[in-house]
């Protein structure tokens, strides 16, 4: 029997939708019309595999501006189910079979996604993840880049409310920091990419500083998270950063004596993770079929019904 470890298996909502600015300064909503989620739709179940000979494909994959989509298949006329691969590179490593994985190539993860076209008009994102593992960024940036006239296109994540995490006792954050190059195919392409973690140490000042410090900040936007966790690197003399090179920012910690995950900024966009229950393969990922039983009962009952008013 081969051996795996098993992750949490959870799940992050989104929605996309178009809105323009009025004279007024007003958010006027533009819905999505029955033709372009059919477009979509169509372009998504017939999607060729992605050339990963191709240098240009690699390095739009290390960027998460795309990822490679497959098996996707219609549950119904607002409906779509498929899986999507996550890519990971740029730290050298040894693999017991392989032997040393180069700094340079890219290991793609596979999970789960949904896509809901909503009777408002909005397209609904539905993204599994496996532990820490997952990237509804580059699974959003496909998508998006298959929608005519996205620049008026906004993404929202489905959120917990910021306030059940301000009594949150901090155990742990960790801030993934990394300065892109202004040439892609530079040589200097990993030198600065980081994951800095910091932890709460007997006798530390670790919990204070951060109620203080970054807390607070848990729900606000990007640049002001950003800017928190930079200040916390450089008082802490870690690393040297700018407020943009933090990609992001996440705090482990009690919650009403339960462990929580807290996904500040990045691949999540502070959304909700929901837990799904699941039964795993041979190779240590969920199942298809109770993967999308769970994400669809979970897009219905906490999703939908919340946010649609039905």
């Amino acid at each position: 029997m081969k051996k795996y470890k098993r992750e949490a298996v959870t799940a992050s909502f989104h929605f996309l939708q178009r809105q323009n600015i009025d004279d007024d300064h007003q958010i006027q909503i533009i819905p999505f019309s029955t033709d372009e989620f059919e477009a979509l739709a169509s372009t998504l179940k017939d999607l060729k595999p992605l050339d990963l000979t191709d240098e240009k494909v690699r390095d739009r994959l290390r960027f998460r501006s795309t990822v490679p989509i497959e098996g996707v298949e219609t549950l119904d006329q607002r409906t779509l189910f498929g899986r999507y691969r996550a890519s990971y590179w740029g730290h050298a490593y040894d693999n017991t079979e392989r032997g040393k994985i180069p700094a340079d190539s890219i290991s793609l993860r596979p999970f789960y996604f949904l896509v809901y076209f909503s009777e408002s008009g909005r397209i609904y994102i539905g993204s599994q993840y496996l532990g820490q593992f997952g990237s509804y960024t580059g699974l959003k940036n496909t998508i998006l880049s298959f929608i005519q006239d996205k620049a008026n296109v906004a993404a929202h994540s489905f959120r917990t409310d910021a306030a059940i995490y301000s009594e949150v006792e901090p155990k742990e954050v960790i801030v993934h920091v990394s300065r892109k190059p202004s040439d892609i195919a530079s040589d200097n392409t990993f030198a600065d990419e980081a994951m800095i973690t910091i932890k709460k140490g007997q006798g530390s000042t670790f919990s204070p500083k951060m109620k203080k410090s970054l807390i607070p900040f848990i729900g606000t936007s990007k640049s002001k998270v950003q800017k928190a966790a930079a200040d916390i690197l450089r008082d802490s003399k870690l690393i040297d950063v700018n407020d943009e090179d933090i990609k992001d920012c996440t705090i482990i910690g009690e919650v009403n004596g339960k462990t929580r995950r807290i996904y500040m900024i990045g691949e999540s966009s502070f959304a909700s993770q929901f837990p799904l229950e699941v039964t795993f393969n041979e190779d240590g990922h969920p199942e298809s079929e109770p993967t999308k039983k769970a994400m669809i009962e979970l897009l219905k009952s906490q999703i939908v019904s919340k946010k649609e008013n039905v």
